[in-house]
């Protein structure tokens, strides 16, 4: 029996020992850091693009949208190529066209509750979408319906009225 007690408090001893003090973090590699440290010297983590509210969560985006005269459209930014939906105004003659161009948000903007978007280019907006009839939220307050090519499902468009940060 004392030969059992003597090898537990042997490797008890030997697991405190190679796992170090109990105050120290348990997780391997883990690094304690304060605010102030700056992760990569030199190259702080900032949006170069424009901040904007994070929208709904029933709401889609935001991306850059290109509306207008179906035979002008224009084709998606090299800084956003992915193209999301595309539709038509309902009612409206002349024909107005809208293609969404997909941003990916970041969160590198300093002000909770704000996403990092791409600064549009002047003859694109940017928009947040859902589908079906919906109000816009105060910060996308340009309200526009659209009906999905191809789907016919009525989707509301809620744009910024201006893209340049305030």
């Amino acid at each position: 029996m004392r030969w059992i007690a003597m090898l537990v408090m042997c490797f008890g001893g030997v697991f405190v020992a190679a796992c170090g003090n109990w105050g120290e973090p348990w997780e391997r590699g883990r690094v304690e850091t304060t605010p102030s440290e700056d992760p990569l010297p030199g190259n702080p983590a900032y949006c170069d693009g424009v901040c904007v509210a994070t929208p709904p969560a029933t709401y889609t985006g935001p991306s850059l949208f290109w509306i207008g005269n179906p035979s002008v459209a224009e084709g998606c930014p090299v800084e956003t190529p992915d193209k999301g939906i595309e539709g038509y105004v309902p009612g409206q003659f002349p024909l107005i066209f809208a293609r969404e161009c997909r941003v990916t948000p970041s969160d590198l903007c300093a002000e909770e509750g704000q996403t990092c978007a791409p600064l549009p280019r002047p003859e694109f907006h940017l928009c947040i979408h859902r589908l079906g009839p919906a109000d816009c939220p105060p910060d996308y307050n340009e309200h526009t319906d659209l009906s999905e090519m191809g789907t016919e499902i009525p989707v509301t468009l809620c744009c910024q009225k201006s893209p340049l940060p305030s």
